[in-house]
């Protein structure tokens, strides 16, 4: 229940930061350190780093898993007859 009120109070305070040029109260609150640009700016930078970084792993992952395969060749066989 501690972890929910964390959270909920987290998504409120980032709400309201969101939300307040709309009521024109961006430069009135000194609650909110930055611009609201920045909680619009600040998670699309997250996601992008974080898709980032899933990817290259996934692509590391399947390049290691690629060269791990042995590669075999069929050799021709001769029959000397």
């Amino acid at each position: 229940m501690k972890t929910f009120s964390i959270i909920l109070a987290l998504f409120i305070y980032y709400c309201v930061w969101l939300l307040l040029p709309i009521f024109d109260l961006d430069q009135k609150v000194s609650l909110f350190p930055l611009s609201s640009q920045y909680a619009v700016g600040i998670p699309i930078l997250l996601l992008l780093l974080g898709t980032s970084i899933v990817g290259t792993s996934v692509a590391v992952m399947l390049w290691n898993d690629c060269s791990d395969v042995p590669k075999t060749r069929d050799k021709p066989t001769h029959t000397n007859t």
